[in-house]
């Protein structure tokens, strides 16, 4: 009986597709699946016979093998269970799914070893390892147009799109606050004239050139810069009232001038110049149209009053 089941047995190892393997309480095999041996560039399980990983396999992935064996031969744990990669005999790499027990004399609690079963998922992990690139690609893919659709590509700045979204949100901290609010809008005096005469090439470049001067003059975390139309940016600045909201459009009209685009064209300076309407609103109520529409009319005033100018409305 005993030797038709080790006939079997051995059977068994000569043509299973799992990685089948014994070792003895110092680590070296005494039997494996002739599979594992073929894995390891041997005809038989006999050649394996008082060998261990270290003789097999690249040092690191024995060192692996060797610190889950301890589990079991030291008796800490009944079972382990791992991914664990391989390279076989001609230097290809691999992954298999490893579980290893610990082997008793005669089905006892006397300790001899302990066997394991490994089989190979390579094409498993392969498929992971693509559908996790893909998920990242795709991840990556959906910032980049989230990016995109809050981003104006010419000039670097957020978009309208963006902009009523985030008024809402700093309207209603400045509400609970009791903080003022302010905006501005700025635009590019006879901005169309420029295009006419100079083309629309320099025109980006001149809008390009504004926007950096925007980012120099407007660089708060909390304020945001938006392109609003064509020659049109507005400025949120949260926490800033009247006075510092007119100093902030100062500076931004004073070195926007200093640029010293030329502007032919121009009704006026002979260089390229912005006009800037400001309105400022503090209360309990935040009418964030209103305060809007308080800055449109302040840059009008600006616009019919010489141009190159900034003019302002407190609405609260």
């Amino acid at each position: 009986m005993q030797s038709n089941f080790l006939s079997h047995f051995m059977s068994l190892l000569s043509i299973t597709s799992d990685y089948i393997y014994f070792k003895d309480m110092n680590y070296r095999f005494i039997l494996c699946s002739q599979n594992f041996a073929e894995l390891v560039g041997k005809n038989s399980w006999r050649e394996l016979h008082d060998k261990d990983d270290f003789d097999l396999f690249p040092h690191e992935h024995a060192l692996m093998y060797r610190k889950e064996d301890e589990k079991i031969i030291e008796g800490r744990i009944q079972k382990t269970t791992s991914i664990e990669p391989y390279t076989d005999n001609e230097g290809n790499e691999g992954w298999v799914s490893t579980c290893k027990w610990p082997l008793y004399k005669d089905g006892g609690s006397e300790l001899i070893g302990m066997f394991g079963i490994s089989r190979d998922i390579t094409e498993q992990v392969k498929l992971q390892k693509l559908l996790d690139l893909k998920e990242k690609e795709l991840v990556e893919a959906n910032i980049k147009l989230k990016e995109l659709s809050e981003i104006d590509p010419l000039t670097g700045l957020y978009n309208r799109r963006i902009y009523s979204a985030y008024l809402k949100k700093i309207s209603a901290l400045a509400m609970r606050s009791g903080e003022p609010l302010s905006l501005l809008i700025i635009d590019i005096d006879n901005f169309k004239n420029y295009n006419d005469n100079y083309g629309h090439a320099a025109g980006d470049t001149t809008l390009k050139i504004i926007s950096s001067q925007l980012r120099k003059n407007v660089y708060r975390d909390s304020d945001l810069l938006v392109r609003y139309g064509g020659e049109e940016f507005v400025a949120v600045l949260p926490n800033t009232n009247l006075r510092d909201a007119k100093y902030v459009a100062e500076r931004i009209r004073k070195n926007i001038q200093a640029e010293a685009m030329t502007h032919e064209y121009s009704t006026d300076a002979g260089v390229v110049t912005v006009s800037i309407g400001i309105s400022t609103i503090k209360g309990k109520v935040i009418d964030t149209d209103n305060l809007f529409l308080q800055a449109d009319n302040s840059l009008y005033k600006a616009k019919t009053s010489g141009r190159n100018r900034c003019e302002a409305f407190c609405c609260g």
